[in-house]
């Protein structure tokens, strides 16, 4: 199946420090296009955070568009998961956030690299 841009989905999420991997939501953030062609979704994490912040982590403001049920945050650990791993859309990231998302995201993946 095929997730447009800055949808939230259920997935299979591995953990970089452990192996294992646990359903959760993730954000996603490559066009269909891309899906179509690829197999997979390049996808961006979204936690409850628990104690644990990080300077980049982004507090979702909307959450009623999202689907998710307690306060989250987008922590930039950005994955390419096999669309079988993927197993359905319960919403997707509102304007504000979206806006938000791509000024953070811009800071380390700028669309242009000088030589």
């Amino acid at each position: 199946m095929v997730y447009d841009r800055w949808d939230v989905v259920l997935s299979l999420f591995p953990f970089t420090e452990l192996p294992i991997a646990k359903a959760r939501p993730v954000a996603v953030l490559s066009t269909a296009a891309f899906q179509r062609d690829h197999g997979m979704a390049v996808v961006v994490m979204i936690t409850t955070a628990g104690a644990v912040r990080l300077p980049s982590d982004h507090h979702i403001l909307d959450m009623e568009p999202t689907g998710l049920r307690q306060p989250s945050f987008v922590r930039w650990k950005i994955m390419t998961l096999a669309e079988t791993v993927i197993s359905s859309r319960i919403g997707t990231i509102g304007e504000l956030d979206r806006l938000k998302m791509t000024d953070v995201l811009s800071t380390f993946l700028p669309t242009r690299i000088a030589s």
